[in-house]
């Protein structure tokens, strides 16, 4: 594993304003994270991202993402949008990798749907229909409640990852953290059932195994979407953690009761 200041900054700049590829390729198969906040989705997107070979995973379909990369593009239509989604997306060797939160899926699937053929009916069909190929990646962390804290403070601070700027001290919330704890069970449930109704068998990645062995994880993801690790590319950490004390501290506070 591999990591450096620059690197950090230079995947933040990407992030923040993703670039239109000078080269143009077309994607032939497809990476879908499926995700919920603060489940490690963006750890797995930067080391896929450092691979060179398994796309540039992103949160293309988010609405406030769109508005900004239709600026930074200066493009208008919704066709023209998802055309450039796909070049921007794309690796050179023809993977295309995007990341859906359980929130944003409605939000994705109706921008899916405005580049279907009228006769194509089916979540599943639809995302075939765009999306060359599709393997999904199922991200989830086993400790709800430790990810409603990171969602609850992340939330309230406005830093949810390196490229954000703090703009207010956290405080305790028990309310707000249950509330979240249920959030992320109940979206978790969504997924599967959503996986279980259009007959998909994603790649489940767990935030625990992922922390544990970045590496390890990301050469898997890597085996089932069959793309190998170009020799001497070193894939590399491109998300800083943002657990600290604060995040501990709640997490008891909060099994202590209201």
């Amino acid at each position: 594993m591999v990591s450096g200041s620059d690197a950090l900054s230079e995947y933040a700049r990407w992030v923040l304003e993703p670039p239109l590829p000078e080269r143009l390729v077309k994607p032939r198969m497809s990476c879908v994270i499926c995700a919920t906040p603060r489940s490690g989705s963006w750890l797995l997107s930067g080391l896929l991202h450092s691979t060179g070979v398994a796309g540039h995973p992103h949160e293309y379909f988010y609405s406030e993402t769109e508005a900004a990369n239709r600026r930074n593009w200066g493009i208008s239509t919704a066709r023209e949008y998802l055309d450039r989604v796909l070049e921007a997306g794309t690796t050179d060797n023809g993977v295309f990798a995007c990341k859906v939160m359980w929130g944003t899926l409605p939000d994705f699937l109706r921008q899916v749907k405005s580049r279907a053929a009228s006769d194509i009916h089916g979540d599943r069909s639809l995302i075939e229909g765009l999306l060359p190929r599709p393997r999904f990646i199922f991200v989830w962390r086993a400790d709800a409640v430790a990810q409603a804290v990171s969602w609850a403070k992340a939330g309230q601070t406005g830093y949810f990852h390196h490229w954000d700027s703090a703009n207010r001290v956290p405080r305790f919330d028990f309310e707000q953290i249950d509330g979240l704890a249920r959030e992320v069970t109940n979206s978790n449930a969504g997924w599967r059932s959503w996986f279980d109704a259009h007959q998909i068998d994603p790649l489940e990645v767990r935030f625990e195994d992922l922390v544990e062995d970045q590496e390890a994880q990301t050469l898997r993801v890597l085996r089932f979407l069959e793309v190998e690790l170009p020799p001497g590319v070193e894939i590399a950490t491109l998300t800083v953690k943002v657990r600290d004390a604060v995040d501990q501290e709640w997490l008891s506070r909060y099994r202590m009761g209201p």
